[in-house]
């Protein structure tokens, strides 16, 4: 995901930046996001009992 995917995906607006905001902020938070996916797809596949990480 490109970081304009990601501002119209975290705003819901292309091209709008919030104050303060940049391109590093923008890498910061869909870090953060990909992290947060990450631990609930480990938790939702212990909850199917499907084994092993993808």
């Amino acid at each position: 995901m490109d970081m304009a995917a990601v501002a119209i995906a975290v705003t819901g607006v292309a091209g709008t930046r919030g104050p303060g905001e940049t391109l590093h902020s923008a890498g910061d938070a869909q870090r953060e996001l990909w992290s947060l996916i990450k631990v609930m797809r480990h938790a939702m596949r212990q909850d199917l009992g499907v084994a092993g990480e993808f």
